[in-house]
């Protein structure tokens, strides 16, 4: 309803879309259960990101 209503005003679509990404941030916030969100969308963030998470899974395997 919201969206068509934009559209309806002649916002440009990227509006409605980062409305739609925002509000979708919000809802994940709102009902995460303790759950990470990842924010960064470039290539390189996330190639960093998955380094970390390696780096992590590495430290918590048992010892042998």
């Amino acid at each position: 309803m919201a969206a068509k209503e934009m559209q309806q005003a002649n916002l440009d679509t990227s509006v409605i879309l980062f409305s739609m990404w925002t509000e979708a941030i919000k809802h994940f916030a709102e009902n995460g259960k303790g759950n990470v969100i990842f924010l960064d969308g470039s290539s390189e963030g996330m190639d960093h990101t998955m380094q970390q998470m390696m780096g992590m899974h590495k430290l918590m395997e048992p010892k042998k």
